[in-house]
């Protein structure tokens, strides 16, 4: 980053990244979208019409999941978003969430390492979706396949929520998510297209009073952490 960013107060810095993020994330799928529907205008052949119609839905699918996942994140970082108060197994929980993956990503392997039972009260739609982001961004990083590490785990009445790609190809880093992304914005970009969701489990870590932390070790791969306390509680760690 220039001097001038890295001058900014802090909350100017989050606001800058955040449309910096829309503006990434939604321009490739929406060029994408642009050109089949060009593609389709000019075809002739009804077969292969019918073959653009179905990439057509799977794009215009994919451009709505980011659209949400964007307005989403919007809402929390405008404090619209209030915690829900719910009976969780989040083992079973976590455990449903890996189980919705293996038919979509056969490529991938995944090995969860969680206890039979971790019962908390929590909101249920903002740790589903969390879990979600983790496990999407875990696969996004390495899409030809791999095996992903999926653990969830109490320590010291915090709980941990972690997804690992040993098979992922990025540069090694151990700066804060902000710098994290912002770097990533600039140069290679490895995180193209998750970034949204990576920015909404950032706010949602700190709603629950915790942190996300993305570190990628020497050795290769990256992982994808949250933890925060057991008894959360609606917390004013957001900007």
């Amino acid at each position: 980053m220039n001097d001038g960013a890295e001058k900014r107060p802090p909350n100017e810095q989050l606001a800058a990244l955040f449309l910096r993020l829309a503006a990434r994330e939604l321009q490739s799928p929406a060029s994408r979208l642009k050109e089949k529907f060009l593609a389709l205008a000019e075809e002739s052949d009804p077969w292969k019409t019918r073959e653009e119609i179905r990439d057509l839905s799977e794009n215009i699918h994919q451009m709505s999941r980011l659209i949400e996942t964007l307005s989403d994140a919007a809402d929390i970082e405008t404090q619209q978003v209030i915690l829900d108060n719910t009976e969780i197994n989040l083992a079973h929980l976590f455990s449903e969430r890996i189980g919705k993956r293996l038919w979509n990503f056969p490529s991938f392997r995944f090995l969860p390492e969680m206890p039979s039972r971790l019962d908390m009260f929590g909101d249920r739609t903002r740790l589903t979706f969390l879990i979600d982001d983790l496990l999407d961004a875990a696969i996004h990083i390495a899409p030809e396949g791999g095996t992903i590490h999926a653990l969830l785990a109490m320590e010291n009445e915090r709980i941990v929520l972690s997804t690992t790609n040993r098979d992922a190809e990025i540069p090694t880093s151990s700066n804060s998510f902000i710098d994290w992304m912002a770097k990533d914005l600039e140069d290679p970009g490895a995180l193209r297209g998750i970034g949204i969701g990576l920015y909404r489990s950032h706010l949602t870590a700190l709603m629950l009073g915790g942190r996300l932390e993305l570190t990628t070790p020497p050795e290769g791969g990256a992982s994808f952490t949250v933890e925060f306390p057991l008894h959360q509680s609606q917390h004013s760690g957001l900007p």
